[in-house]
């Protein structure tokens, strides 16, 4: 009982140190000697520049898409040793695959006055999923973009998952089923099914990706059973239902539904 005890508290010193880490803000200040500022500065405003997304804002004088965004946030931010600069400090804190990146630039404005500027921005693997830009007179409400586009870097892991899982689905039914080819290709054809469905249906239907992963995987049930019961019972000479050949469909959707959640996510 006792040592029950050491572990559960040892367990909960390990999960509040591991929050403690993926909130605690790392914070770097702009000085004439300190580049850090300037390295991750550009890094935000490569993502700013090459995202493609509208700006939600109550306010005509804050920007209205990431273009309009990325040029305000090299003005404001950027180093370039101006007289007019006053101050500039960038806060990181991280959330599991999140990054939040919080930069604070004092500049002055045309009568000397000092005017900050806050740029909230997060990404996921190096891309934009949430800005927030904030100055004394307005703030803007949310980003608007498509997460539906696909770029070319994308359409690449997504094929290579599909692929894998194809492979996978392959492989473990030969294990599975002591290498009969027949089953071997209905996991495969259940896995590519399954990856139809739930592709069409997130990126086709704009369905959520939970919504979409079941599809996928209620659309091989339904291919599979139907296939056995609806169309081998109708040629018994050439065909024979099988409930084992719509198993290992299922199967290999349900391999192809694992892959395409891990890269949902990732």
């Amino acid at each position: 009982m006792n040592n029950l005890i050491k572990f559960a508290f040892i367990a909960m010193g390990l999960i509040s140190n591991l929050s403690f880490a993926e909130t605690s803000p790392q914070v770097v200040e702009q000085s004439s000697n300190n580049r850090n500022f300037e390295t991750i500065m550009y890094k935000y405003s490569h993502i700013l520049r090459t995202a493609n997304a509208n700006i939600i804002s109550s306010s005509e004088s804050l920007p209205h898409n990431t273009q309009e965004a990325h040029e305000l946030f090299e003005d404001r931010c950027a180093t370039r040793g101006d007289i007019n600069e006053v101050s500039k400090k960038v806060s990181l804190t991280y959330n599991y695959a999140i990054t939040n990146a919080e930069f604070e630039c004092v500049k002055k404005d045309y009568f000397g006055a000092p005017q900050s500027t806050k740029f909230i921005i997060s990404i996921k693997n190096e891309k934009l999923v949430d800005l927030k830009i904030i100055n004394l007179q307005a703030q803007t409400d949310r980003l608007d973009f498509n997460q539906y586009n696909l770029e070319s870097k994308d359409k690449a892991e997504m094929a290579i998952a599909v692929g894998l899982s194809v492979l996978a689905s392959g492989l473990t039914a030969k294990e599975l089923y002591n290498n009969e080819p027949d089953k071997v290709l209905h996991a495969e054809v259940g896995s590519i099914i399954s990856a139809t469905a739930t592709l069409f249906s997130y990126y086709g239907l704009h369905l959520n990706k939970t919504q979409s992963l079941l599809v996928g995987i209620a659309t091989t049930i339904v291919i599979s059973l139907a296939k056995e019961y609806l169309y081998d019972s109708q040629f018994p000479g050439k065909h024979s239902v099988d409930v084992n050949d719509a198993i290992a469909t299922m199967y290999g959707g349900g391999v192809s539904a694992l892959f395409i959640k891990i890269k949902f996510e990732f």
